[in-house]
């Protein structure tokens, strides 16, 4: 099997010990320092008994030391045999182990098996070499099961301790978290209702019993532990020489003791008798872990006195969760989900920036945003309580508590708060409610109190006025982010409208405030947002935002998203007034907010572009809250401005369509393109903010993605060390009477074809007054009436093409062409307009047709040339090009077979802007079609042997495949004079009794089975051919009926002789077959074939 490498380019980072970065103090954590120790003696490669270690399950977090009994060992760099290393496909290193010199380095993994020393590449690690003759390893889980890293026993070597005294190893015995709930005793059977599959397990925990060390069970545990599924451990403890050990995880009871595995965890034994325990979500949401109560003991630590064990304390390290539509008073809006919020660590309620609780009795359903109301079954704790479990109920219809959630943790805080760590919720309309009673102000010592009268951005766009009734299809949906606004019209101050507003504002849907602007005193308001006018006023109520009125007679609103794309927010013109801020004179100017001085780091390896492990990433559950910057491993990367069909952890990786923005620029928009494949690589589009900051680096306001499986990317060719950020003199105090802003750099001019990005082919210029790409003289000019139009179609997608420059030269531009449906707009790729159209989440209106030899896929590019958008050049004059995607129901095709072939595929080849589809005849061994056929079948010819014929290409939910013939042949000639019929007529062959259709005309996998057979006279070998065509569903079954007397009825494709053949083989009898007449004897049913 030949392998394909892919060079990686790894920038090392030298990193000086205690080392100061650019006056940040930044430091970087360097893995020779900072690992865990890998102690397990089964890992050796001359262990091998027993053989059922599994590394996919262990949580693999960081750098890790591999030891033997104490002692350093290494990975092995040559192949393992099998069956070593504990595990039955042993893992190895492919490549040398680096020096002192060479810091991090990545190697590749193989995996020994039957099939060879490196028969499946995993995922690469990182690997460093540490003073002290040592390594540490980045691991990661391999692809599958019992697949285990091994540890070389000829690399066994005495520890030289190179570590400083000081340097900071990790120790789970002095950080973790105490987990004291009594009902996870072996002895609660009482209820059966605890969930450990919804808790956001995080780090190391200690299992206390009302302040009594206590350990997990040994042991089967039938019925306790407060679940319906027990866990406890299918192992002894480890003892205290044995560091860090990996114990696997077992539930209820079973014959053999275990019912079922469970991810492992790991495991320590500590001084002063105790346990830790790294725990992981078990598989079941049913399951929870147990605690011994016959191993219950005193606590006797022998921690020095004078040691502070640096437990984790949410109290100082939790999210503030401040969305007025939770209130217990909230009814307009509905549709709240807390199933999709990515909850993670733990939360602080608040009500605009005022404290608040979640309710501790019933809730009304149709409260707090949501239809089933969730509040918590229990009181709140006190200061001495620590951290308690909590129930959580869902209110719904009349029934106070119709349904128990998986429970929370709650924490009494100083500072007269509670901070909560919640869990996802059972289903939608499922949100935590939080009660407007128990509203009380914030006397927290440290709270950091934010005025967004001194910290907001100004959104001057003139065609928000309430005057404004020329539409512009503008889209706050994807324009707005989170944060607060300052609106004004032409540098004066203006504010929101507070009564309806009809025909303005460049919109289809104007919103306004649906209530009065807050007072001074008023402080931080809520008002809930009314969209366009309706009988009483508002027609419809959108998400409330936020208000505050500022000295200077002007306001900020922190503003969402609306729910729809053609909702913007409007400014009234009747209240434009000149500013007068009242901001001490020593200000020069409003301390205008910096995204280079406030952002949130990203420091998320898998978003890499040559990260390809796991692809099951997802950003849309993300909430995206202000400014981000990206780094790689602590250095600065940035999104990639180029196609990425893959990689970035995920199906669709998310890049910069443009380029980034120089410093002098500020911020600027970009498009955001998702790419599907090398072929669809900008089907849809969000629009984005970015701005070039000193010290090399970039930050971006993200946009919610628009599915899942969508994920940003970053691009590894972008990295480079992390130099100066933010000015030694950036204030970090929020007291406005020592801020010093600096005066902005202006600049003389703007070029206005910096952003136009015009290709090789083009040239700006400008054209009644509007900048555009021309095309240049010798720009190829196919298809001009049609502005170059090219249709590419594969299974019920499109993609389609037109030169921009032509275009621009008609007078259309991009930003108002779109298919069928409005929202499905174009996006410019190298100079040309590209739309995208398919049958899942971006239909565009497509249509379908079918005829007697084709079905079709219909739509339109429409567009509509106005001077009044700013961006055409002629008036009133209309573009709508139709494209049509044709598939046959039927053609004809065959193809040359390796001998040795396991799977066949036909491709359609079709001329441009048809459809293309594949044919696959795919063999297996075993009725459940999953074991593949391994080329040969054994010296009896009683074997069976079944095929499936697969379409891929073609959208199943509309087309099922039927299978018109089937044949075997003993030559690779379909046309062969010696051949054998298995189906005819869409049927079994009626003379050969062995054959069993099992699958005909309901999908586009069709599947049959036989026995095999060989030809008399010839070599043991059998070549299958198979003819078949596509049927359109419309509601009624392509199934034929094979019943006896039945007189075939062929559907509407069946009227034309061309077919698709697919062809596959050879199927051999293993060597040993002599008397091929004797054997096909025996077959009862079995008749020669004919000639």
């Amino acid at each position: 099997m030949a392998y394909h490498h892919t060079m990686l380019c790894v920038l090392s980072l030298i990193v000086l010990a205690n080392a100061m970065m650019a006056d940040l103090s930044v430091h970087v954590d360097d893995p020779c320092e900072n690992y865990t120790v890998l102690d397990e003696p089964w890992r050796a490669t001359n262990y091998n008994d027993p053989l059922n270690k599994c590394d996919r399950d262990v949580p693999w977090s960081g750098w890790y030391r591999l030891m033997y009994n104490g002692q350093n060992i290494r990975m092995p760099e040559y192949c393992v045999p099998v069956r070593t290393c504990g595990t039955v496909a042993p893992l190895w290193m492919d490549g040398a182990h680096p020096g002192l010199q060479d810091g991090i380095v990545t190697r590749d993994i193989c995996r020994s098996n039957y099939l060879g020393c490196c028969s499946e590449r995993q995922t690469p690690i990182q690997v460093k070499a540490c003073p002290g003759n040592f390594y540490v390893y980045q691991l990661v889980p391999p692809k599958g099961c019992n697949y285990a890293y091994c540890a070389d026993v000829n690399t066994i070597s005495m520890d030289v301790g190179a570590i400083a005294p000081t340097a900071p190893v990790f120790d789970p015995c002095t950080k973790y978290s105490v987990l004291d709930e009594p009902w996870r005793a072996t002895n609660n059977t009482d209820s059966l209702n605890k969930f450990d599959g919804h808790v956001m397990w995080y780090g190391w925990y200690r299992m206390m019993f009302y302040g009594k060390n206590i350990r997990m069970p040994e042991s089967c545990v039938w019925r306790g532990c407060g679940a319906a599924l027990p866990l406890w451990i299918n192992e002894t403890h480890p003892g205290p020489q044995d560091g860090i050990v990996t114990r696997y995880i077992c539930e209820d009871c079973g014959s053999d003791g275990c019912s079922g595995r469970q991810p492992p965890i790991q495991v320590k034994a500590c001084p002063g008798n105790f346990y830790v325990y790294r725990f992981v979500p078990p598989k079941f949401g049913s399951s929870a872990y147990c605690a011994d109560v016959k191993t219950i003991s005193t606590a006797t630590d022998t921690i020095p006195p004078n040691t502070i064990v640096p437990d984790f304390d949410p109290c100082f390290d939790y999210t503030v969760l401040d969305e007025p539509w939770r209130a217990t008073n909230y009814t307009a809006n509905l549709n709240h989900c807390d199933r999709d919020v990515p909850w993670r660590g733990w939360y602080r309620l608040m009500y605009n920036g005022q404290n608040i609780r979640m309710p501790d009795s019933c809730v009304p359903w149709g409260r707090c945003g949501t239809a089933g109301t969730l509040w918590m079954a229990g009181t709140h704790p006190g200061l001495q309580d620590g951290i308690v479990t909590r129930d959580i109920c869902k209110s719904e219809g009349p029934l106070c508590c119709s349904e128990k959630l998986p429970p929370i943790q709650v924490k009494a805080c100083p500072g007269n708060f509670y901070v909560y760590q919640l869990v996802r919720p059972k289903g939608c309309n499922h949100a935590y409610c939080a009660d407007v009673k128990t509203i009380s102000m914030d006397i927290s010592p440290t709270a950091p109190v934010v005025d967004p009268c001194n910290k907001y951005r100004i959104l001057d766009e003139p065609w928000r006025a309430t005057n404004n009734s020329k539409p512009l299809n503008k889209c706050d949906k994807d324009d707005i982010f989170y944060g607060w606004y300052r609106m004004m019209y032409n540098g004066q101050n203006i504010r929101i409208p507070e009564s309806c507003v009809t025909w303005g504002c460049g919109v289809a849907l104007e919103l306004w405030i649906n209530g009065t602007h807050p007072r001074l005193q008023d402080g931080i308001v809520t008002r809930n947002i009314c969209e366009d006018c309706g009988p009483k006023g508002c027609k419809k109520e959108q998400d409330p935002i936020q208000v505050k009125a500022c000295p200077g007679n002007f306001y900020v609103y922190q503003l969402v998203p609306p729910v729809s794309c053609s909702g913007g927010y409007c400014i009234d013109v009747n209240t434009i007034s000149m500013a007068t801020d009242t901001i001490p004179p020593k200000l020069p100017t409003v301390p205008v907010f910096d995204p280079c001085l406030d952002y949130s780091v990203l420091d998320e390896p898998w978003r890499a572009t040559n990260y390809t492990e796991n692809v099951k990433h997802c950003d849309k559950y993300v909430r995206w809250r202000g400014w981000y910057r990206f780094l790689y491993n602590g250095q600065n990367i940035r999104i990639p401005e180029y196609c990425v069909p893959g990689g970035c952890g995920t199906t669709v990786p998310l890049w910069l369509n443009g380029a980034h923005p120089r410093l002098e620029e500020g911020i600027v928009k970009r498009d955001i393109c998702s790419a599907r494949s090398v072929d669809n690589c900008c089907p849809g589009s969000r629009t984005i903010q970015v701005k070039a900051c000193p010290g090399n680096f970039y930050v971006y306001e993200l946009a919610s993605v628009w599915n899942c499986d969508y994920a940003y990317c970053i691009d590894v060719n972008t990295i480079s060390i992390v130099a100066s950020t933010t000015p030694a003199a950036v204030p970090t105090s929020t007291d406005v009477s020592t801020i010093s802003v600096a005066e902005p750099t202006l600049t003389a001019s703007v070029d206005p074809c910096h952003n136009l990005h015009c290709t090789e082919d083009e040239v700006c210029g400008e054209v009644r007054g509007i900048y555009g790409c021309l095309c240049k003289d010798n720009h190829h000019r196919s298809n001009p009436e049609s502005f170059g139009l090219v249709a590419t179609c594969h299974n019920s997608s499109g993609w389609i093409s037109l030169s921009r420059c032509l275009l621009f030269e008609a007078g259309f531009s991009a930003q108002v062409l779109h298919l069928n449906n409005p929202d499905c707009k174009g996006t410019v790729q190298d100079g040309r307009v590209e739309f995208h159209f398919n049958n899942d989440d971006q239909k565009c209106g497509t249509q379908l047709k079918a005829n007697k030899t084709h079905f079709i896929y219909e739509n339109s590019i429409q567009g509509k040339a106005d001077s009044a958008d700013g961006h055409i050049i002629s008036r009133e004059r209309l573009l709508n090009l139709q494209f049509v995607c044709e598939y046959p129901l039927k053609k004809s095709g065959s193809m040359d077979m390796a001998v040795h072939a396991l799977t066949s595929i036909t491709h359609l080849k079709l001329p441009s802007g048809k459809g293309t589809y594949q044919i696959r005849m795919i063999p297996y061994e075993d009725a459940d079609f999953t074991q593949l056929f391994s080329g040969a079948v054994a010296e009896t010819s009683d074997e069976k042997i079944y095929i499936s014929v697969d379409v891929d290409g073609v959208d199943s939910r509309q087309f099922s495949s039927v299978l018109d013939l089937c044949w075997a042949t003993p030559t690779n000639n379909s046309a062969s004079s010696i051949t054998w019929s298995l189906i005819t007529k869409q049927c079994a062959n009626p003379e050969d009794g062995t054959v069993e259709v099992l699958r005909n005309g309901v999908s586009t996998s069709s599947r049959f089975s036989f026995r095999m057979f060989t030809f008399d006279g010839h070599s043991p070998q059998l070549y299958l051919h198979c003819s078949l065509h596509l049927c359109l569903l419309e509601g009624s079954s392509c199934a034929p009926n094979c019943k006896s007397g039945y007189q075939l009825r062929v559907r509407r494709s069946a009227d034309k002789k061309d077919t698709t053949t697919v062809s596959f083989g050879p199927l051999s009898f293993r060597s040993g077959k002599t008397d091929v007449v004797d054997v096909m004897a025996a077959q009862a049913k079995r008749y020669r074939p004919k000639v």
